[in-house]
């Protein structure tokens, strides 16, 4: 019996998994489904000759650092070709398995005539093969013309372009992919090279080639898309294999656009006030562009500008321009202001004022004010009152932060500032810990008001409702008294939660830096 039991339970436990298990993978998405998988391998040196043990590193080096050098989470536009290469790939390789079963019928049809004894087995037996190998062929029919719905279908739609998120192969830009030796000699565009990336799951790879003389080298990166194994285009760069990190930033930027599938996109500026904009300037990726009334026109992808203008501030920007065909570049530079303000105490005390993380003044009775430098930029400081030694060993509760704001920042301005040194974390730990005691405080006294408030209301209505045989008057303001105090009682503790309720606020408050003000 118990033998029974526990194989009824066992098929039933595995059926139950097998359930819970489809249920699972029928409705958690494909995490990759959106992904476009990018890959690199090792580069080639094109010359016979022997290279260093440096040099050979380099090759392995520089695609490794090309893939961490491209940002994750970036998006590809897919187009219609690529969309069909994919179909179309499928369905050729439901064909090739088809093609393989179509031969092996075939092959036993033909080997009938040595196997069956006599002619009613024959017919028999061929005629099982001739079924099967009708209905493999329709099934290869069917395939083609599914190839050709597709074809017709991609080509229709509306939908020209889809996007979808570039990640590293293996998410680890030091996996280079590896082919094997067969399909290095039959070439990247063999059939045998497409199932090895196909296996792999890479949509692109990124091939180079290397042509040393000396130190420098001649390095080109060519990205292929699969399947189908399309070139998206080569970039050169020349420089020293010793600084390949420097080779391998200026192959991504030519290799950005490619990868992101986009058009060229188109620049223009609006840059103010008037002043800045007649002697500005912008640098784009290291190129200089002084003509600023004409378009800039740059290949899709991560690029950075400055906008430079003499006596106004530097605005940069880094932005990934792609997605659209034009970008208007739209800025007001600030006027620079350099020099120096002068700094001190609402309530003057020794200590020190650190500004920059190196800059620093200090003040006492004798010399009252502090200078510090500026730059147009707004300043966020520390003031001390202990000597550098003794802060680090007494710890921040004689330290406050001082925010100097960018409209106080002018040459030779006097500001002021109630920078208050203490233990911020422990103040607001003490005011917390008032403010629980007042609502403990009051929570404890609203049962016992309630309880007295209760009884005055029906001792008094019960006075109300008789001849005062039964309930005196004596019980009636003996009931009052304690309602009336019990009700002073809550409503004291209720004035004394919203006090250090406002005080609580207020210390953690005083984690903001003190703005200074001009006097």
């Amino acid at each position: 019996m118990t033998t029974i039991w526990s194989n009824f339970s066992c098929r039933h436990f595995i059926k139950f998994s097998a359930a819970l298990l489809y249920v699972f993978f029928a409705f958690v998405p494909e995490v990759s489904a959106d992904s476009w998988v990018l890959s690199a391998q090792e580069f080639v040196f094109e010359q016979p000759d022997s290279h260093s043990a440096s040099d050979m590193k380099a090759a392995g080096v520089i695609p490794q650092l090309i893939l961490e050098q491209i940002a994750q989470d970036r998006t590809r536009n897919v187009h219609k070709d690529e969309k069909l290469d994919r179909a179309l790939d499928s369905l050729q390789t439901e064909r090739l398995s088809l093609f393989l079963q179509l031969s092996k019928e075939y092959k036993t049809r033909d080997a009938l005539v040595l196997s069956k004894k006599t002619a009613r087995e024959f017919e028999k037996a061929v005629r099982e093969e001739n079924e099967k190998i009708a209905e493999i062929e329709e099934k290869i029919d069917a395939n083609l013309r599914e190839a050709d719905r597709k074809t017709a279908e991609i080509y229709a739609s509306a939908d020209n372009d889809s996007g979808e998120t570039v990640v590293i192969y293996k998410n680890d830009v030091t996996a280079l992919f590896k082919p094997s030796k067969d399909a290095v000699f039959d070439g990247i565009k063999s059939w045998t090279y497409s199932r090895e990336i196909a296996s792999a799951k890479i949509n692109g790879l990124i091939t180079g080639k290397i042509v040393s003389y000396g130190e420098y080298a001649s390095v080109t990166a060519e990205l292929f898309v699969f399947p189908g194994a399309r070139s998206s285009g080569a970039v050169t760069e020349i420089g020293l294999l010793s600084d390949s990190l420097s080779i391998a930033r200026r192959l991504v930027r030519g290799l950005s656009p490619k990868i992101a599938n986009s058009l060229p996109v188109k620049l223009m500026f609006d840059i103010g006030p008037g002043a800045a904009r007649d002697n500005c300037r912008v640098n784009i990726d290291g190129v200089v562009y002084t003509n600023l009334s004409e378009s800039v026109v740059l290949d899709a992808g991560i690029h950075t500008l400055t906008v430079e203008s003499p006596g106004y501030d530097d605005a940069i920007v880094t932005y990934d321009f792609s997605g659209t065909d034009r970008y208007v570049i739209t800025t007001d530079l600030r006027p620079s202001v350099k020099g120096s303000v002068n700094l001190r105490l609402k309530k003057l005390s020794s200590g020190v004022f650190y500004a920059r993380a190196l800059e620093q003044s200090s003040v006492d009775e004798n010399n009252p004010e502090a200078v510090l430098t500026i730059n147009g930029k707004s300043v966020l400081g520390i003031w001390s009152k202990l000597p550098p030694k003794e802060d680090a060993i007494e710890g921040n509760e004689l330290n406050a932060f001082f925010y100097i704001p960018s409209d106080e920042l002018a040459d030779g301005a006097k500001l002021v500032v109630n920078a208050k040194p203490f233990n911020r974390e422990n103040n607001i730990d003490k005011r917390r810990r008032g403010m629980y005691t007042a609502y403990t405080a009051l929570i404890c006294s609203l049962p016992f008001t309630f309880y007295c408030v209760g009884n005055f209301t029906a001792v008094n209505q019960a006075y109300a409702n008789s001849d005062g045989t039964t309930i005196s008057y004596d019980d009636v303001k003996k009931w009052q008294t304690r309602s009336y105090a019990t009700l002073g009682v809550t409503g004291a503790c209720g004035v004394w939660l919203v006090v250090e309720l406002i005080r609580y606020l207020n210390a953690a408050n005083d984690v903001l830096p003190a703005t200074a003000y001009s006097y």
